[in-house]
């Protein structure tokens, strides 16, 4: 069988209508996602039946349906239909179809439908809320747990940190003592360097005063020469009664 639920109008029996009034927001949105869940499309009443016909296995379809017409107040009153498919699959049109009223049962049933969504949907929610603290929870014991973890760890680093320090200051000390000292070495370097310079000056000026004094002598040499060979003429070594006189030289007093 295949439940339909539309509305009709007037004109149709007075005795099978249900007392028109204004449908709630709760049924018109049950009603719509009724509609949008299980949709029946017209070529759904022919269905094939089953092979054995003795027995037929009864197909029903729940859905709500709403005339495109909303202008029209007359036509608030929804109606259940029932269609029968029991016959065999060459039966169509409207065939073993029968109006019967909605019972207040189903829109009840509705209603709770609903009201079993909303509570799983409210469950779902809680659930879910209850992972995400449970999460968040797990989180912060986590984060407090490597918190500790970097605190005992810390409280151990810091006797190290403190003797690094002092050790550290210990070789700033000896750096400023061996600057201080480096640069006594390299004062005592220049004055070794200067000094040095005023030796070697020394050094070319005795040397010069040397040589100027060697090139005296030897001019001075020569000019005693010269005034012994003026004094004393070459005898002639024929006529031994000529005196002969010896030149004697003697080494030039040093200055």
């Amino acid at each position: 069988m295949a439940i339909s639920l539309r509305k009709i109008g007037t004109s149709s029996s007075a005795k099978l209508e249900e007392p028109s009034t204004k449908l709630s927001l709760e049924m018109i949105g049950s009603s719509f996602q009724s509609k949008m869940v299980t949709v029946v499309d017209d070529h759904r009443d022919k269905k094939k039946m089953p092979m054995n016909n003795n027995n037929p296995v009864p197909h029903i379809d729940l859905t709500l349906e709403d005339d495109d017409d909303d202008d029209d107040d007359d036509l608030p009153v929804q109606k259940k239909v029932i269609e029968v498919g029991g016959g065999s699959s060459s039966r169509g049109g409207n065939e073993g179809r029968r109006a019967i009223p909605l019972a207040p049962n189903s829109r009840r049933s509705v209603q709770e439908i609903m009201e079993r969504r909303r509570i799983n949907r409210v469950i779902s929610n809680r659930l879910s809320a209850k992972r995400s603290r449970v999460k968040k929870n797990e989180y912060v014991a986590e984060m407090e747990r490597q918190a500790k973890h970097l605190e005992t760890k810390i409280n151990m680093l810091h006797p190290q940190v403190l003797a690094f320090q002092h050790h550290r200051r210990l070789l700033l000390i000896e750096q400023n003592e061996m600057k201080f000292r480096m640069a006594l070495v390299e004062h005592d370097r220049l004055l070794k360097e200067r000094k040095t310079e005023k030796m070697k000056e020394e050094i070319m000026r005795l040397l010069e005063f040397k040589k100027r004094q060697e090139q005296i002598r030897a001019e001075e040499m020569k000019t005693w020469g010269a005034d012994i060979s003026l004094m004393s003429p070459n005898p002639d070594p024929a006529d031994p009664s000529k005196p002969t006189v010896i030149a004697s030289t003697s080494s030039p007093v040093k200055g």
